[in-house]
């Protein structure tokens, strides 16, 4: 799950998150997960949260890239 929260709506919260599934083979694999500007997805971001995985779970992240419009 991706949680955010923008300098107008600084704190997180389950209305500023959304959903995208993640393999489970145990290899390295690219996601791009996209997002329309629309709702609370929008303005200047002030944070991201990735939450991977449940207790337990060893997850691995390499990089993370953000791209503008």
């Amino acid at each position: 799950e991706l949680f955010w929260s923008t300098l107008t709506e600084p704190q997180i919260s389950a209305n500023k998150s959304f959903w995208f599934r993640l393999k489970t083979d145990g290899k390295w694999h690219t996601y791009k997960v996209m997002k329309k500007a629309e709702g609370k997805w929008s303005g200047t971001l002030k944070l991201l949260r990735l939450d991977m995985g449940g207790a337990g779970d060893a997850i691995e992240v390499d990089w993370v890239r953000l791209y503008g419009r």
